[in-house]
């Protein structure tokens, strides 16, 4: 997909894809990456190469993508990260109780 296509993303399945590659010079947002997450199959890889000065490993962590690897070349950098095998979900907040007072 192009830049101006992300957006078709979320018209796609979840757990639909094995692997996801890409190609660009400019940063994916973090919804198209929280997208391609979610349409990766549980243990799917993203492989995608971006412009070397753009560091996409917090963008990979905060999604939920495991396993981030960078392999850094003369103009660009390869990234690769796996979706978990299973989705780890937060446990509910409990709010801290008022105490009584006298």
């Amino acid at each position: 997909l192009t830049q101006s296509e992300h957006s078709k993303l979320s018209d796609l399945r979840s757990n639909t894809f094995d692997v996801c590659t890409g190609i660009t010079k400019k940063a994916y947002s973090r919804e198209f990456i929280n997208e391609i997450l979610r349409t990766l199959k549980p243990g799917g890889i993203i492989m995608i190469q971006v412009a070397k000065e753009i560091d996409i490993k917090k963008d990979l962590l905060y999604a939920g993508f495991t396993g981030i690897e960078s392999n850094p070349k003369e103009e660009i950098t390869h990234w690769t990260a796996q979706k978990p095998l299973q989705q780890i979900k937060a446990a509910p907040l409990k709010s801290p109780s008022k105490s009584p007072t006298k």
